[in-house]
């Protein structure tokens, strides 16, 4: 695959896949830093979109993850975010007791 940079970030390779985006690995190429690149084809929903870059850009919690930037370029949108990497919570709900959800998601 070609290195695809959008904005200041290179996009490395792909890490889950869902209905409207795809979310990649990538980093900040000046600085080596790891991002989560969620790639949206900003023609479709844009509306929820622009929501979700809100919502993302009022919430602050360390158990949330942080939107750093919004790339916007030949009809898509890129939202470069925090890289977690213990993969998405839906790996690890089901690993977890029921007290223990139930602590997760209180706090939110």
């Amino acid at each position: 695959m070609e290195p695809i940079i959008k904005g200041d970030y290179l996009v490395s390779r792909i890490i889950g896949i869902g209905s409207s985006s795809s979310v990649y690995i990538g980093k900040h190429y000046a600085i080596d830093f790891p991002v989560a690149i969620k790639m949206l084809n900003a023609d479709k929903e844009k509306e929820s979109i622009e929501s979700e870059i809100e919502l993302m850009r009022e919430l602050s919690h360390h158990n949330i993850i942080e939107l750093y930037d919004v790339v916007e370029e030949e009809g898509n949108i890129s939202l470069i975010m925090e890289y977690a990497s213990g993969g998405s919570i839906q790996n690890v709900l089901p690993l977890k007791n029921e007290q223990t959800l139930f602590t997760y998601f209180s706090q939110i």
